[in-house]
């Protein structure tokens, strides 16, 4: 190949090389290919013969170029170094220039450079520097002890409480394992679960006791333990973040034994309304029955006046007796021992027996009552008794709310394996704030001033127990001066028998 060839294909390739490439003597350019153009916005006519100074933005810029390269050639024979230009435009990139030479042994001849511009390459490494300042002061600020430890249980990093932790500093602690700062036993804890947490591939939590090397004071922490990956999903290592909770423990150990007492008092509390209960029944019943007795008055002994005494003893021993029944029932539910008596029947039967009971209510305050099916067929396996209780309780408690010449109605719907009955009346109505009062035991939402109806508050109550422990709900839509529905449900999937035709005479 000839030398006039050699200078050709040096010449092409100065030409398209990717990275700006030129020739200074004295740091005056004597010629630069075309990506030096590319990058500064001047043209090659408007570079050769000036000095290098015009790509500068300040005279420091420029002697600090001059004199770090020529060092480096000195002791090296080629020097490398990070600058700024400023374009024409006057924008200002970031630049890495690399010289060497023409002649070592005579600087005077020139030097040739090629420089490529870094400018978004600064542009990413100052965000990652940015970032990384961030998230260590983020870690310092953090009240939690944080740490980060490679495969192999060597530490990478670490906060100011965990320097606590081990009484060291962060760079004391960095590159060191667990064995250097605690005990065997506790060092082969840490390892083992930091090897779980590699294994499993996931975060697991742990419940740790240390004490701090600092003050000697001693913390229960929850330590989370996190499985690090880098981008191409590599292992760095596992990161973990211990939180105090000693307080915590505290007060969720206060809370239990407070839980305990309570749960307690309340037992007890329902073992001496229970006995209580069954002992005053005994002599009540004798009150009873002895007025009864005498209120026939089968001799004529009794006047006018004597006989509206009687009636009133035997009427109020009968309230107390369902009170005290009431009392019994809700003591046998809180205290577990209320047996359920589950049988198939039709639930018009119960409809029709219920409404027996509260007709001569009904009657006394002229209530139109009505009963209205959208099931064809119905029947329910339950506890027909207290399904009794939970109708008789909920239609009570609609007449003795509803004013003379009212309207109450029950409806009965089945659906999804569930039977619904709602007791709808025009009474007085509920506001909103009274609706989760109402199922509280021994509450009524009139104020005891301004009482105008009977009632213990025990009604509603166990209604809702009843409801409860067939594994129904109950809930009340209701606006004050225009009525209130109550709806229960009762499951219908445990029925031994077919469904039976519903009876007509029930409407």
């Amino acid at each position: 190949m000839t030398l006039h060839t050699n200078e050709d294909y040096l010449k092409s390739i100065f030409r398209a090389a990717p990275s700006g490439i030129g020739i200074v003597k004295n740091r005056v350019f004597v010629d630069v290919n075309p990506r030096i153009c590319e990058m500064t916005g001047y043209s090659r006519e408007e570079l050769i013969g000036i000095t290098a100074r015009i790509l500068y933005p300040t005279q420091q810029d420029f002697d600090f170029v001059g004199s770090e390269k020529y060092k480096q050639i000195a002791e090296k024979g080629t020097g490398a170094v990070q600058t700024r230009w400023k374009k024409k435009s006057g924008e200002i990139i970031d630049i890495l220039l690399a010289s060497t030479p023409l002649d070592v042994t005579d600087l005077s001849k020139g030097v040739t450079f090629t420089a490529t511009d870094i400018t978004e390459q600064k542009i990413v490494e100052r965000k990652l520097v940015e970032r990384e300042g961030q998230i260590s002061a983020l870690i310092k600020t953090i009240p939690d002890l944080v740490w980060l430890k490679n495969p192999d249980g060597v530490y990478l990093a670490c906060n100011s409480k965990f320097e606590r932790f081990f009484g060291a500093k962060e760079a004391e602690i960095i590159g060191k394992t667990d064995y250097y700062f605690v005990g065997k036993e506790l060092a082969d804890f840490f390892t083992k679960n930091d090897r779980n947490v590699i294994e499993a591939g996931k975060s697991i939590i742990n419940e740790e006791e240390v004490t701090y090397a600092d003050d000697g004071h001693t913390e229960l922490l929850e330590t989370i333990k996190t499985p690090m990956y880098d981008s191409e999903g590599q292992l760095i290592g596992v990161v973990g973040i211990g939180r105090d909770i000693t307080h915590r423990k505290e007060i969720e150990e206060s809370l239990l034994q407070a839980k305990i007492l309570a749960e307690k008092a309340n037992q007890l509390k329902s073992e001496f309304l229970a006995t209580m209960s069954h002992e005053l029944r005994t002599p009540l019943n004798s009150i009873i029955g002895f007025s009864q007795i005498l209120a026939k008055n089968q001799n004529g002994n009794l006047d006018n006046i004597e006989e509206k005494y009687v009636s009133n003893i035997v009427r109020s021993g009968k309230h107390l007796l369902d009170l005290i029944n009431e009392v019994l029932d809700l003591s046998k539910i809180e205290a577990g021992t209320m047996e359920m008596e589950y049988e198939s029947f039709q639930i018009p039967t119960i409809l029709n027996e219920v409404k027996a009971l509260v007709f001569p209510l009904l009657a006394a305050k002229e209530i139109s009552f009505s009963i209205h099916t959208e099931a064809k067929y119905l029947a329910l396996y339950a506890d027909k008794k207290k399904m009794k209780q939970i109708l008789y309780n909920l239609l009570s408690n609609a007449i003795k709310f509803t004013p003379n010449g009212g309207k109450i109605e029950v409806t009965v719907k089945s659906a999804r394996n569930f039977i619904y009955i709602s007791v709808s009346d025009t009474g007085i109505g509920i506001s909103k704030d009274d609706m989760d009062k109402i199922f509280a035991p021994f509450t009524q939402i009139d104020s005891f001033t301004s009482r105008q109806y009977d009632g213990t508050g025990l009604g509603l109550a166990l209604v809702k127990k009843y409801v409860e422990m067939h594994g129904g709900k109950i809930w009340v839509e209701s606006e004050p001066e225009k009525g209130s529905t109550f709806t229960f449900s009762i499951p219908n999937e445990g029925s031994k028998k077919q469904l039976t035709l519903l009876d007509p005479s029930c409407n």
